[in-house]
């Protein structure tokens, strides 16, 4: 349970140190949200590994999502359509 800050994750994981920053930042009831502490006060952002590894399967479960979103429809006629149903159709019925 050791603390890694976001340049040990971004080297650790290979992602991108941007997008580690705008993961902390997203409010915590946002699906992007990465659990962290603040450690003093240059402001310097650390995480554990559980947290980490608890975000990586929410943004790939998300990812999978959105790219079944994408290819239900094959033309103009079918993307229409998808419109006209509104989102909570689209999205499962989810909302």
């Amino acid at each position: 349970m050791r603390l890694l800050r976001l340049k040990d994750v971004s080297e650790r994981y290979g992602i991108p140190i941007h997008i580690l920053r705008d993961a902390t930042k997203a409010v915590p009831t946002d699906p992007r949200h990465l659990p962290h502490v603040v450690l003093n006060r240059k402001g310097t952002v650390a995480t554990r590994e559980e947290w980490v590894e608890e975000w990586l399967e929410r943004m790939r479960s998300d990812a999978e999502v959105r790219r079944v979103q994408v290819v239900e429809w094959r033309d103009s006629k079918d993307l229409k359509r998808l419109v006209k149903e509104g989102p909570e159709k689209r999205a499962g019925g989810a909302r």
